[in-house]
């Protein structure tokens, strides 16, 4: 009976493990954070037990080869085991913030006292890279330590800026829970080429400060209903910072196409155009508050 039992093990342990490895490839990417695509404290332990599971294998296809059980098929799991592996680690693998020769994609995460202060970006110089475009998203939590639900929601209330809190109530919502604050910064150089005055290079610089909660006690009743509303809370927040994004790149690709018969000309058309375009983004942004109310739509109500 128990060499049957070693049998079974032996038979059908590769094919567990292999079950479990392509499981927890699925469980590291779930768990992985979406916003910087860093590894959160479950995805970390999942990536130490998708490796145990990999030298679990190895050590039962070695097994089998001593054992003389299957010894040609045992051969083919050593072979094939790191190759496995390393295409199921690739398949988790996050991806690398966006990087062209003219383009820069970033994005950050860091705590915040409460009550918070939007900050007043100062923009990088970009004169010098020669970027055309730059984007940075910093998602920045506030800590919120309350036990149950009201206490939780008023401890968001005094985190929130009185104006944002203001701005909800006029929209006819009664909570805020969370803040986008996106702003364009532009740089432009002009020459005259011929009988008009064009830009030589045009870069654009989006902040996109996302403000969020973080709930730091543990409340296994609280934290299943707090899990689903910080994710669709991020996913509202991360559409403020999408509309914005698709105007700084609408700004930068005016400016490009701009023309003047002199330079100061110009440099006036450009800086009244960025206003329209910016105000264009502004208009947006409260249009997409409007249909989400303000992320209740999307599930972001607590």
């Amino acid at each position: 009976m128990e060499t049957n039992k070693i049998s079974f093990v032996l038979r059908w342990g590769n094919i567990a493990l292999l079950i479990l490895m392509v499981a927890l490839t699925f469980f590291i990417t779930a768990t992985t954070d979406p916003a910087t695509k860093q590894a959160t404290l479950a995805s970390f332990f999942g990536t130490i037990a998708f490796f145990l599971a990999a030298l679990g294998m190895m050590i039962f296809s070695i097994i089998r080869v001593f054992k003389k059980y299957h010894r040609a098929r045992s051969w083919v799991w050593i072979l094939i085991i790191p190759i496995l592996t390393i295409l199921l680690f690739f398949a988790w693998l996050p991806p690398r913030a966006e990087r062209t020769n003219d383009s820069r994609i970033n994005s950050t995460r860091e705590d915040v006292p409460c009550p918070f202060t939007a900050i007043e970006r100062e923009y990088e110089d970009l004169s010098s890279q020669r970027e055309s475009y730059v984007e940075e998203t910093n998602y920045r939590d506030f800590k919120v330590t309350g036990t149950a639900k009201e206490q939780v929601k008023n401890e968001i209330k005094g985190c929130i800026p009185n104006e944002i809190r203001e701005k909800a109530k006029l929209a006819g919502v009664t909570d805020a829970y969370g803040m986008a604050h996106p702003a364009v910064g532009y740089y432009f150089e002009t020459e005259m080429q011929g009988s008009e005055c064009k830009p030589t290079w045009v870069a654009v610089h989006l902040y996109a400060d996302i403000y969020l909660p973080k709930l730091t006690t543990s409340n296994s009743g609280l934290q299943s209903e707090w899990d689903k509303f910080i994710k669709n809370l991020r996913v509202h927040e991360d559409g403020h910072r999408d509309i914005s994004s698709e105007g700084a790149k609408k700004i930068k690709d005016a400016l490009m196409a701009m023309a003047a018969p002199d330079c100061d000309m110009l440099k006036k058309k450009m800086e009244q155009k960025v206003d329209e375009l910016i105000e264009e983004i502004r208009r947006k942004n409260d249009v997409y508050d409007r249909q989400t109310d303000h992320g209740a739509t999307q599930g972001a109500e607590f």
